[in-house]
């Protein structure tokens, strides 16, 4: 009875939402019977009071929705996606995006650098391929303020960024995996090649979480993140929000150990160890030096498995179809997301299934981070091996493919903004997310010299991850979203540029940095 309930009111909700979009592409004028391609949003100064009721964060959405949101969450049912992008995705593959070509064997620096842009603007464009032009209206982009609401992510992990007039503004306070977004799209713009970018507003999401949750909660524009699943494509654009290395660490001086260093010069970004790995230099000396045949004869693994990892047994997930099913709230938190029938490869139980299931075989050296490893000593073993662990991906393929040992790629099917330009075989090696799929591979593997294979990944990560290659992609996705775009955005506010907010941060943190100093050596010599 409650799921005929459910999927009445899903059919009910259906016609209206089908009657929303259909009077939206209908009367294509909009009320000052402007075209609504050529439809201006409403205007503000900086000053203008107008500008204050234009929305920044989600709203509140009707009390029917939140109960269906309800009913769907109790009995594993999707709520209704955009009819712009097919739901029939079982059979799609990040891999299915392109067809890479391989820019770095055998080419001079100059058609490699030639090719790889060619490259880049094949992925961009197939990114946005789902979305006809000028299909994203206004409404729909305020819209997806509501889908950020109903899909329970908070409003501080999303962020508008905009670019008028060649130059990025972020709207509201963006957190740091965001700036580093922006940050490098403002490099973007000093580029000569690159263009005057037209003016375009855009979602980005830092939540691992948002290919699984804005799909499903009737988003109809294009999001920003740092990873895409198969069920997202065409909604969520993987594009270069790095955790692992484009963040700070603990280095001095504070947060210049990314692409944030280039708010402070192109000598600033260069002299960070990322700046240094970029040009070539080896950063675990003398570890990398290890020849490959005295480097150990195993798959390397060290990663976090949550302490909570016992729920994915209470949570009781069938596994005979691969799919984890359980529904209860507990188990919806671990599969992130209000419809639990999804591969199980791509919940919060797939690390501690293959940890499991590969600790302590001969060929492996697997363990958690409380069996801590210094990372320069990973590269003493032949093969670093990569598992997924949120929504199934995990931010550390990019480091290795840096690193003199080859990467295994246990692949669940989500993907960062790169991993199409990958070449299986050629810069990484790839396993399907199970334990007998990875034990084959690794078996396979330790019998022959990959040797080559990290030195080719090398040059491939050095040509990708540049600071002014990634800007350049960055810059195509903007273009992308702004051909999509119905209508030409105006400045909302609060807005800031992204290294101004940085060099004040910067500032006050040097300042502190040095008083902690002075205090420090007082009280080593008082006088």
């Amino acid at each position: 009875m409650l799921r005929s309930l459910a999927t009445c009111w899903a059919m009910c909700l259906a016609q209206s939402s089908s009657s929303d979009v259909a009077s939206r592409s209908t009367d294509q004028r909009s009320p000052a019977g402007q075209d609504v391609a050529t439809a201006t949003a409403p205007s503000c100064a900086e000053d203008d009071d107008a500008c204050s009721d234009r929305p920044i964060a989600p709203s509140s959405f009707l009390q029917v929705e939140a109960q269906l949101a309800m009913i769907s969450g109790k009995l594993g049912l999707h709520q209704l996606s955009s009819s712009v992008v097919s739901s029939n995705v079982s059979d799609f593959k990040w891999q299915n995006l392109m067809n890479p070509k391989d820019c770095v064997s055998g080419k001079s620096a100059q058609d490699a650098q030639a090719c790889h842009l060619e490259n880049l603007d094949t992925l961009a464009s197939a990114h946005f391929s789902a979305f006809p032009a000028s299909s994203v209206t206004l409404d729909d982009f305020e819209d997806a303020f509501k889908a950020i609401d109903r899909a329970g992510i908070a409003a501080s992990e999303c962020c508008v960024i905009q670019i008028l007039n060649n130059t990025v503004w972020e709207i509201g306070t963006c957190k740091a995996q965001i700036k580093v977004l922006s940050t490098v799209l403002q490099h973007a713009t000093s580029l000569p090649d690159v263009g005057s970018i037209p003016d375009v507003e855009m979602h980005a999401c830092k939540v691992d979480q948002t290919p699984l949750l804005l799909p499903a909660n009737g988003v109809r524009v294009p999001f920003l993140a740092p990873s895409s699943v198969p069920e997202a494509r065409g909604h969520i654009i993987p594009v270069p929000l790095n955790e692992r290395r484009g963040l700070s660490s603990q280095t001095f001086p504070p947060d210049m150990s990314g692409y944030h260093a280039i708010c402070h010069g192109r000598a600033a970004f260069d002299s960070t160890d990322f700046g240094k790995m970029i040009a070539g230099e080896r950063q675990c000396l003398p570890q990398s030096a290890t020849p490959w045949s005295r480097k150990n004869n195993v798959a390397f693994f060290r990663g976090s498995v949550y302490a909570d990892a016992e729920n994915c047994t209470e949570c009781k997930c069938r596994t005979d179809d691969g799919l984890c099913h359980d529904c209860s709230p507990g188990c919806r938190l671990h599969n992130y997301g209000r419809s639990c029938a999804r591969p199980r490869s791509r919940t919060i139980c797939s690390r501690p299934d293959l940890f499991a299931g590969l600790e302590g075989r001969e060929e492996f050296n697997v363990g958690t981070t409380g069996d801590f490893v210094d990372e320069c000593m990973w590269e003493l073993n032949k093969y670093l091996l990569v598992i997924g662990n949120n929504i199934g991906w995990a931010d550390r393929v990019q480091d290795s493919l840096f690193k003199t040992s080859a990467t295994i790629l246990a692949d669940s099917g989500a993907y960062e903004w790169f991993y199409p330009l990958m070449i299986e075989g050629l810069h990484f090696i790839r396993a399907d997310p199970t334990v007998e799929s990875i034990s084959d591979v690794v078996r396979t593997a330790i019998g022959r010299d990959d040797k080559d294979m990290t030195q080719r990944a090398n040059a491939f990560a050095r040509l990708v991850f540049g600071i002014d290659n990634v800007a350049r992609y960055t810059a195509m996705v903007a273009k992308a979203y702004g051909r999509v775009q119905a209508y030409k955005p105006s400045r909302r506010v609060p807005a800031s540029r992204p290294c101004d907010r940085y060099d004040s941060e910067m500032k006050a943190q040097v300042e502190r940095y040095v008083e902690r100093m002075l205090k420090a050596a007082s009280s080593r010599h008082p006088q």
